[in-house]
């Protein structure tokens, strides 16, 4: 294939006529300095650095458009800027300020007076009439039948035809100034404008024009930049003006101001991105509105143009410093060293293939983001600390080299991440620094990132952040243990101490028990002593009156009845009257013979205890008509005298309180003799009684009572054993020691 140079502004004297064929039908012109590639209609400026042709010895190219040569100076390589101009377009050196797609395909560039359409690799420019439609962002608008909509300066509305390729002029039924034009989401359009007193915002579907909404205010000064139809319905409105926001919700149009939480400022463009949130780009800031409320995402970007959201994600920002990319937190910034003719960027724009292109102040460039796959390679400082102060403040230090130096590296972005946390957003700055880390072992994690968003294998330096001292290990043993052993000791001292309490509240309180049993045992002694005095006195007169009452009155009458015996009259009344006298001293004699037994039973003396309990047991049946049981082991035991008196005394005693408080029917008495210990057990069966009730000073009407058999048994080296409860009868043992009273 031939070529002819004439048409290309290259300066032929610096050439030597060197060319190598490339891709899409370009090719490569070496000169002495210079490297050109040939584009169909235009030509890109390659390199100044020095290649000697004639050095040249191989050329190779990529798929994706890298130049390789071999030549005596080394290996060379080129790659395409990702920003470039695509195969059919022509090199345009004017605004490009509007960029839509219809259902077909087509691409279509409104370039001040001209309207250009790109499809299937072929360009054509339509040229409109001077002045016919604004030099504006969202200037053009597709309608369903496939037209395309033009935004006047006028107050008519103008199509283009791309079946018959002509501009037609709609009629519209008010004489307003049209001001604005926005894409519809079904397909139609939104038109705004105004006349002498009245704003009204229509809808066109490409056949009929219906009114939307009629307002009388309009912005208070300057004039509409931009208008959105929302997921929702809602229309939003950008323009220059102290308020520069303007909203139609539900039929509603409404300004927005500081009363409803907007800053105020102009407003030339709106996003709503995926998520819901709305972007409003301003004079040099973006602000985000959600929930009612209004963040600054970004400041810096100048006038911002226009704004989109890619398909993949990545929010795309026209505006007067060049392109911004957002991803995740993170800005990539091109410019004039990725291929842009300028940094006046007027319109973003994706296509329905997923490509991004951009209208600028000098003409159009599509993205190629396979220009540029490879990542860069990240370094860290091997100086970076690996230990710092128990501060947990630091500065590590990182660096990034491009792997073909594509991205210069002033221009590389770094991002850094400790432990497991977050990545934080790519930024130009090599330094990390760190602060409030706590004590112990930490990761740095580091990856640099090209401006065609290539991003390196993260590199990881390991460092640790030192304890305060008294957080360190040993000293926090050291402290423990001697914890462990102060509060050992304490809880020594204080279990000593409150044993000692302890100790001493017992003994107190045993000394105090004992001191007033003591009291109340010596009041039961005196009681006793005065008690025993009392019965003395009552068996005297007792016994004076049982001698007085039977056998004095007995005697007494059988003397004056032995006195009138001389005086009878016969034998019959003599031995009548000496019968009389008979039973009367008889009945004496069994009374003495009672009072005999009680005093001292002469069976107790002649026979034993046994028999003496019998006869008691024998004579107590005939008065109550309880039932005893007696019972002995026959083991033979020698007892003084004065012992088998008081035992026979104390079992009386246990009787008699028997019959006078236990109802009961049946006693069993068992006399036992075993190993030098004699004991006699009395048992009923009637109604039992608590033996703490009983009150030791008691004393029994006539008897010893329980507490002076107690005291008299202990004395002796004996004891009494009470068992009973309500109910159960009771069980009284008397236990006494043999060897001790024999």
């Amino acid at each position: 294939m031939l070529y002819s140079l004439q048409n290309y502004p290259i300066d032929k004297r610096l050439l030597r006529l060197i060319g190598y064929p490339s891709q899409n039908e370009s090719f490569w012109i070496a000169g002495i300095s210079s490297i050109y590639h040939i584009e169909g209609l235009h030509e890109e400026f390659v390199s100044k650095n020095v290649i000697i042709p004639d050095s040249v010895w191989d050329v190779a190219m990529e798929p994706s458009g890298v130049l390789w040569l071999a030549t005596a100076q080394g290996l060379a390589r080129h790659s395409p800027v990702p920003w470039r101009i695509p195969i059919g377009i022509p090199r345009i050196n004017q605004v490009c300020h509007s960029i839509i797609e219809d259902q077909n395909g087509r691409l279509w560039f409104a370039c001040v007076d001209t309207l250009n359409c790109f499809e299937s690799g072929q360009w054509k420019t339509y040229v409109l009439p001077r002045r016919l439609f604004e030099s504006d962002t969202n200037s053009l608008c597709v309608l369903p039948d496939g037209r395309i909509a033009i935004r006047p300066t006028t107050d008519s509305l103008f199509v283009f035809n791309p079946e018959i390729e002509s501009v037609e002029y709609i009629q519209r039924p008010a004489s307003h100034h049209i001001e604005l034009i926005a894409q519809r989401k079904n397909g139609g359009i939104l038109l705004d404008s105004y006349g002498s007193a009245i704003a009204r915002l229509e809808s066109y579907d490409g056949e009929r024009f219906e009114t939307v909404l009629e307002r009388e205010t309009k912005w208070a000064s300057g004039y509409s930049r931009y208008m959105i139809e929302a997921k929702d319905g809602t229309i939003w409105m950008a323009g220059e003006d102290k308020h520069g926001l303007a909203r139609i919700q539900n039929g509603q149009y409404q300004l927005l101001g500081p009363e409803e939480n907007y800053p105020g400022g102009d407003a030339f463009c709106i996003l709503e991105k995926d998520d819901g949130k709305i972007w409003i780009g301003g004079r040099d800031s973006i602000l985000e509105y959600r929930d009612n409320k209004y963040t600054v995402v970004r400041s810096g970007f100048g006038i911002v143009q226009s704004m989109i959201q890619s398909r993949n994600g990545d929010v795309w920002i026209a505006s007067e410093t060049g392109l911004h990319r957002f991803r995740n937190g993170s800005w990539v910034t091109h410019t004039e060293e990725d291929g842009l003719p300028t940094r006046m960027v007027n319109e973003v724009f994706e296509d329905s293939q997923s490509r991004i292109w951009i209208g600028t102040s000098q003409g159009i460039r599509q993205y190629d983001p396979k220009t540029d796959m490879d990542p860069p390679i990240a370094f860290l400082d091997p100086k970076n600390p690996e230990e710092i102060s128990s501060k947990g403040d630091a500065q590590f230090f990182f660096s990034g080299i491009d792997k073909w130096k594509f991205t210069e590296s002033h221009r590389l972005l770094y991002s850094y991440q400790i432990d497991e946390g977050n990545w934080t957003p790519y930024v130009s700055g090599t330094v990390a620094s760190i602060t409030g880390l706590t004590p112990g072992n930490h990761v740095l994690h580091y990856r640099v990132m090209d401006r065609n968003w290539n991003e390196s294998e993260p590199v990881s330096c390991n460092f640790r952040v030192a304890q305060i001292w008294y957080k360190e290990r040993k000293f926090l043993i050291i402290i423990s243990i001697s914890t462990v052993i102060i509060l050992g000791l304490l809880g020594m001292h204080l279990y000593n101490y409150f044993q000692l309490e302890n100790l001493v509240r017992v003994r107190t309180s045993s000394l105090s028990a004992a001191n007033k049993e003591l009291v109340t045992h010596q009041t039961q002694l005196q009681n006793l002593t005065s008690e025993l005095s009392l019965i003395e006195e009552r068996e005297r007169r007792g016994l004076a009156s049982d001698l007085h009452d039977s056998v004095s009155q007995s005697i007494s009458l059988s003397i004056m009845e032995l006195s009138d015996i001389g005086e009878s009259n016969s034998m019959d009344d003599v031995r009548e009257k000496a019968a009389g006298i008979s039973d009367r001293l008889e009945q004496s004699l069994h009374a003495t013979q009672n009072m005999t037994f009680e005093l001292c039973p002469p069976e107790l003396y002649q026979i034993g205890l046994d028999a003496a309990i019998r006869e008691l047991a024998a004579q107590l049946r005939k008065q109550n008509g309880i039932d005893y049981v007696i019972k002995d082991d026959r083991h033979p035991t020698e007892l003084s005298e004065d012992l088998r008196y008081f035992l026979f005394r104390a079992t009386r005693e246990l009787l008699i309180n028997i019959t006078k408080h236990a109802s009961a029917k049946r006693v069993w008495i068992q006399l036992n003799s075993i190993d030098d210990t004699f004991t006699i057990q009395v048992r009923d069966d009637g109604i039992g009684f608590n033996p703490k009730t009983i009150q030791h000073d008691s004393m029994r009407q006539g008897g010893f009572g329980l507490f002076s058999l107690r005291e008299r048994l202990t004395q002796l080296g004996g004891s009494l054993t009470i068992e009973s409860k309500s109910g159960e009868g009771s069980e009284i043992t008397i236990t006494i020691p043999l060897t001790r009273v024999s």
